[in-house]
């Protein structure tokens, strides 16, 4: 198969699965005629009628499209993966390698399916609903969902499509109807870390399994007595005294800590990871006594940064940021949030957030993407807040929410962005979407916003320098998170402290950040922060460490599967070369790292 071939849903041959549970139509594969064993890619359309395992393969990247019926519960029996299928049109994307079962959430169901050789090539799946242009991808499929298309030349009704291979094909592509939808599938070349920044980190399947019996540690809960791990099939199946470790799990495979001290793996829950350039030229002007609001109305801060991120294309946004990624690794984080917010339109927003999922991926991570569409105002709207709120409420937010890109939605609310009614339209938006909301608030001025996020349920307020007393009650009212950003209260040589005081005393978690960026916290140490917000917010050290720890995947909606290691937990932790927890806090410019358990496998240290 080569050039564009149309096709219809209809016509498709139709294979039986030998389990009697389903069916599945072929719609293109490469290399023509390649088997389940050899493809380099391969899209499908299946029924699932009956519960029952997916298939296994390894070394391959998958995506499941709802198009019809109730839909499934997609899950790991060690709870890494539970997702509920159930939403039409919005593409989900996991790990073949992953042992995944399903269940039906009613009767069958109908799924659009596409398969990716790792490390050969790599599939972008969107939905559309209104004219696109659509970028040359070598190989792609499209299909007419809802409604009738034209896809550049050739008219599409229902159901019908077209498919090419080996031939670089962009598109124009126009709806007949409003209510008309369009999946599109890019299969391009993959860009795995590797190659892209010359590193030599192997890929993430290829680290050894941390399953077994981890003895010779010292709980940092209990760092006097020797503590046990049991890490099965990648999470955390018993943790605690050695002493009271139950008997069937003697004989488990050992692995010896050599008497490091063990924390749950950090996480970096407030950054902006992907972006283009740098800003040293801002730092230089803040030292002579530029202030934030200066530098922005000089043409610099974020919209500099926009300006190198749109001229940036996704590969090379990849080559910058896995890097900045991997420093952060080395310290032992092991998930992290990455926020859009400097492409500003719905083509650059989505770039960003196609790169942080693949940074995910590349290095077997988590990632939590935010979407932060409303960051600032682009130059194309300026004097234009009210409609660049409604492009992100109406086009830019449903679109990426659609293709699965978005986790959740923030906003910067502050006199130089935007309004606390801008940000109301957004979140609730984002609400009807079901998607959670976060809020940059309060970093320059009290604008309420914290009390405003909170009403809408935030999982976390970030900055809240000039937090009022209101908007700490509100925020403990709601279990919404303080997240503390040291790095960027340093680098602003700010004077006004968070309230750390008031929100101890409130019992409002605080959790702690590199808000990594590159005009007010360049910062790539989540253990330099720790130490920040001990001497400059004066946190204790059980407060800093779990800052980054258990409130931080609070503040990220992982409080069930990260920041603690407990029965259930990934099997994320580090261990250190300290005695003592507070050494973590102490020491500056020094790398205690000694191993990284990071999603069941040895990261760093011993062999991996």
């Amino acid at each position: 198969m080569s050039g564009v071939l149309r096709f219809s849903r209809a016509s498709l041959p139709v294979t039986p699965w030998k389990n009697g549970g389903g069916t599945t139509q072929e719609v293109a594969s490469w290399p023509q005629g390649a088997g389940l064993d050899s493809f380099g890619w391969r899209v499908s359309i299946a029924t699932i009628a009956a519960a029952g395992p997916f298939s296994v393969f390894a070394g391959v990247d998958r995506s499941i499209t709802l198009l019809e019926g109730d839909g499934v519960r997609l899950f790991t029996h060690d709870g890494r993966i539970d997702h509920r299928l159930d939403t039409a049109q919005r593409p989900f994307a996991f790990s073949g390698d992953e042992a995944i079962d399903c269940t039906l959430l009613g009767g069958a169901s109908n799924d659009f399916n596409v398969m990716t050789r790792r490390g050969q090539w790599r599939a972008e799946v969107r939905v559309l609903d209104g004219a696109s242009a659509i970028d040359a991808a070598p190989h792609g499929v499209l299909l007419a969902l809802r409604g009738a298309w034209r896809l550049n030349d050739e008219a599409c009704g229902e159901g019908e499509g077209l498919q090419w291979a080996d031939a670089a094909q962009a598109w124009q592509v126009m709806p007949d109807s409003a209510d008309a939808r369009l999946l599109a599938v890019r299969i391009l070349p993959a860009s795995p870390a590797n190659a892209t920044t010359g590193t030599t980190m192997k890929p993430v399947n290829e680290f050894p399994s941390a399953d077994g019996l981890w003895t010779g540690i010292r709980l940092a809960s209990d760092a006097n007595a020797e503590g046990a791990i049991v890490v099965e099939q990648g999470a955390i199946r018993w943790a605690g005294a050695r002493s009271a470790l139950p008997a069937e799990f003697a004989g488990l495979a050992p692995h010896d800590g050599g008497g490091a001290l063990v924390t749950p793996g950090l996480v970096d829950c407030h950054t902006h990871l992907v972006y283009g350039g740098q800003r040293a030229n801002e730092f230089a002007m803040r030292l002579a006594g530029a202030t934030y609001e200066e530098v922005a109305k000089a043409g610099g801060g974020i919209v500099s940064s926009v300006r190198a991120t749109r001229e940036a294309d996704e590969d090379a946004l990849f080559a910058q940021a896995a890097p900045r990624l991997e420093q952060l690794l080395a310290d032992g984080v092991c998930a992290i949030e990455i926020k859009s917010g400097y492409g500003l339109s719905l083509e650059h927003e989505r770039k960003q957030l196609h790169v942080a999922r693949r940074l995910g991926e590349a290095y077997g991570v988590t990632v939590r993407t935010t979407f932060l569409g409303a960051h600032a105002l682009p130059p194309e709207y300026a004097g234009r807040s009210g409609d660049y709120i409604d492009l992100v409420c109406n086009e830019m937010l449903p679109a990426l929410a659609a293709e699965g890109l978005v986790d959740a939605v923030d906003v910067f609310c502050e006199r130089i962005a935007f309004s606390l009614a801008e940000t109301e339209q957004v979140f609730k938006a984002a609400k009807a979407l079901g998607l959670p909301v976060k809020l940059h608030a309060e970093q320059l001025s009290d604008m309420g916003g914290a009390a405003l996020a909170a009403r809408y349920g935030a999982l976390s307020c970030d900055h809240i320098e000039h937090l009022s007393a209101e908007g700490i009650e509100a925020m403990r009212r709601s279990g919404t998170v303080a997240v503390l950003l040291p790095g960027a209260y340093y680098t602003l040589r700010d004077t006004h402290l968070p309230p750390v005081d008031a929100l101890r005393a409130a019992g409002v978690p605080m959790a702690v950040s590199t808000d990594h960026n590159p005009g007010t916290s360049p910062a790539l140490s989540l253990l330099l922060m720790v130490n920040m917000a001990c001497t400059l917010f004066r946190l204790t050290v059980p407060e800093a460490l779990d800052g980054v720890t258990v409130h931080a995947a609070r503040a990220l909606g992982l409080q069930d599967s990260h920041g603690a290691i407990a029965p259930g937990m990934r099997a994320n932790f580090v261990l250190w070369n300290v005695r003592d927890a507070a050494e973590l806090a102490y020491w500056f410019g020094q790398q205690p790292v000694r191993t990284v358990v990071r999603q069941g496998r040895i990261a760093i240290g011993a062999n991996a």
